[in-house]
């Protein structure tokens, strides 16, 4: 891996003696636990991966330092002028929080597990970072990665046995990486892979077309007071000739920023996939139907 693909993976390092602090508790560490899973989780990676120079800006502090598993060291200055001139060659990149403590001094360790997917490859890092918070905002001030590694390919199209299994680990895929898309905010990555005559419908909504799909998916990054996280349970994927069917469940999970508050849905999905002239398949009708909560059981009279 170049020094460069290290220095986009948004990482921290323990650049401070932080023995002896006590976490902080109560109400006001809800907050910030909510703010800096946030920052690490959805903002950092969509940072980099969507060249928000500005977002990533508010994101160091003035004297970030961030070291790379070769001991090379960056400063906020030169990530953002990388961030800047060079386009992302990846699919996404994610982060799993392990360690999360909050200092009363103002000073806050996050660290954990990023993966970052590539067309057929997928490189797992370690990282630890340092954030300080001043003014009421959490900014990033040291970050250090290592462990840098490749794992060991998911089930891919490239190592099915026939046609039909290949076609079958394509379309799983394809419904992957569009919860991955979801997940990261990226309105772009959630339309790339529907036609241009797709038609997706709503109970209780008119059917819906690409334009309006496109600028429905845009709308979500306006949406700052939630944070949202959907995971597809594939049902069934059948191939026939150039047509795919796919019943998927999707179980999603909002929660307020504000508040922590979290509520969940589900909504079960059939999708019509086609293969395209170039072999490629597309997304070309999508019917959805929410699963209704369970009822709650009344309680007898007394």
């Amino acid at each position: 891996m170049s020094r460069r693909m290290k220095s986009l993976l948004p990482v921290a390092v323990l650049a401070l003696a932080l023995a002896g602090l006590t976490p902080a508790c109560g109400h006001a560490q809800s907050d910030d636990e909510r703010a800096l899973r946030r920052l690490k989780e959805v903002d950092w990676p969509k940072a980099y991966k969507e060249q928000d120079v500005a977002l990533l800006g508010r994101i160091l502090a003035d004297e970030f330092q961030m070291v790379d598993a070769d001991g090379n060291k960056s400063t906020k200055a030169q990530e953002l002028d990388w961030v800047r001139n060079n386009k992302p060659g990846y699919d996404s990149l994610t982060f799993e929080i392990t360690r999360l403590d909050i200092f009363e001094n103002g000073t806050a360790i996050v660290g954990g597990t990023g993966t970052i997917r590539d067309e057929g490859s997928v490189t797992e890092y370690q990282s630890s970072n340092v954030l300080v918070k001043r003014d009421g905002t959490w900014r990033a001030v040291a970050s250090h990665v290592s462990g840098v590694k490749p794992k060991q390919p998911e089930a891919s199209a490239v190592q099915a046995d026939s046609s039909t299994e290949r076609d079958v680990a394509i379309l799983r895929e394809k419904i992957r990486k569009s919860g991955e898309a979801f997940n990261n905010v990226d309105p772009d990555a959630i339309i790339a892979p529907y036609a241009r005559d797709v038609v997706l419908s709503y109970p209780g909504v008119p059917d819906m077309g690409y334009e309006t799909l496109a600028k429905v998916y845009a709308g979500l990054r306006d949406r700052k007071n939630v944070v949202e996280k959907t995971s597809p349970t594939i049902e069934e994927i059948l191939v026939s000739g150039d047509l795919g069917i796919i019943r998927v469940m999707w179980d999603t999970t909002t929660t307020e920023v504000a508040t922590g508050r979290q509520s969940s849905r589900q909504m079960k999905d059939l999708q019509v996939w086609r293969r395209e002239r170039d072999g490629t398949w597309m997304f070309i009708r999508g019917m959805h139907f929410r699963i209704p909560p369970p009822a709650v059981p009344e309680k007898p009279a007394s």
